[in-house]
């Protein structure tokens, strides 16, 4: 037992002996160990965050080398710069933005992400200056305004590639809306143009053949072209129209071209339209007039023609149905085969008929 006892107090004095051995050499650690850089770290550290550290104390206090001081200035220095470039974009001030990433860039201070931007101002005043001239009314306003923005289309979409495609994909769509509006109006002023020309005699304005080359010129697809080709012959389109029980000013004015040529069926189907529908043009008065033998209508159609007819024809111009008319005055059943009267003779029959 008192082996046992002396066994005991030599292991515990031995431990002893260890624990202070441990714990005198990591207190010696301690004792030495330099909160210095530490120290450096969080005053960098802080100085990077600062927007007014004293970047020169800090490279000459020993807690960093130059080397660091300088990479760490030359970070937070590209950082302000892009924070201020970030401020001139929100306040739309796109010169001083330019001038900005240009000085920056000669002076080699630009970062990557800065120097993304180089093209920005003047893609964003480009696309201001489209924006400004909206809503466009005329294709060839758009069409030139689309060819200024197209050389910083792709800068836009690198920038915005989320907003800026669609945007430019709406205007190219509004662009041809507005090219097919323009070519329905101009075939329709032409139209108009062509009834005057067809409905006339005499008078000074372009020829129908003409107006129908030019038809063909602003839209060869023009719905006119699938009953008369532009040298005014009929097209068997005409016919089947009309047998279709189809109606519109492009047939109306075909069917008062053509009438000569169309069978009495064709005929008998265009009378039914002319009773359901009304009529689109003077031309389209005439059939009527036709279809009926009917002299009123006749009438009524040349007071038309006379209104509408531009004042310095009207010396030298006369309905071209105007012999149609007077037939339709005789007792006996008109007909298209009579001899064509002079003008001389034209004009004074015309003038007596007219109030």
């Amino acid at each position: 037992m008192l082996f046992l006892k002396i066994i005991l107090v030599l292991s515990l004095m031995l431990t002893g002996i260890s624990c202070k051995g441990k714990a005198g050499r990591q207190s010696g650690r301690h004792r030495k160990y330099d909160l210095g850089r530490s120290e450096a770290l969080l005053e960098a550290g802080e100085a990077f965050l600062s927007e007014d550290a004293c970047w020169e104390d800090l490279a000459h206090s020993a807690l960093l080398g130059d080397r660091l001081t300088g990479i760490l200035r030359d970070d937070v220095s590209r950082r302000e710069l892009f924070q201020a470039a970030n401020a001139l974009l929100q306040q739309e001030r796109l010169n001083d933005l330019a001038a900005l990433i240009d000085d920056a860039e000669k002076r080699g201070e630009a970062t990557p992400a800065l120097l993304e931007l180089r093209g920005l101002p003047r893609a964003l005043q480009a696309l201001s200056l489209f924006c400004a001239r909206r809503p466009y009314q005329k294709a060839q306003d758009l069409e030139q305004s689309l060819n200024f923005l197209s050389p910083w289309c792709e800068e836009l979409s690198r920038l915005a590639p989320e907003a800026f495609p669609p945007f430019l994909e709406s205007q190219n769509a509004l662009l041809n809306e507005l090219l097919e509006k323009e070519k329905r109006e101009r075939v329709l002023a032409l139209q108009k143009d062509f009834c005057h020309a067809v409905t006339t005699s005499g008078g000074i304005g372009d020829d129908p053949i003409s107006i129908l080359v030019e038809i063909a010129s602003v839209d060869e697809t023009a719905e006119i072209l699938d009953y008369m080709s532009p040298d005014m012959t009929m097209r068997a389109g005409l016919k089947t129209a009309l047998l279709a029980g189809e109606w519109s000013e492009a047939l109306e004015l075909s069917s008062f071209v053509c009438w000569k040529h169309l069978d009495s069926e064709t005929r008998s189907a265009m009378a039914s339209l002319l009773e359901d529908g009304a009529v689109f043009t003077l031309a389209g008065n005439v059939l009527k007039a036709r279809v009926h033998a009917s002299a009123k209508e006749f009438l009524d159609a040349i007071q038309q023609w006379q209104k509408e007819c531009p004042t310095e024809e009207l010396t030298t111009a006369y309905p071209s149905f105007l012999e149609e008319s007077l037939e339709s005055l005789k007792e006996d059943k008109p007909t298209v085969n009579s001899p064509v009267i002079d003008f001389s003779e034209a004009s004074e029959i015309f003038l007596k008929m007219i109030p």
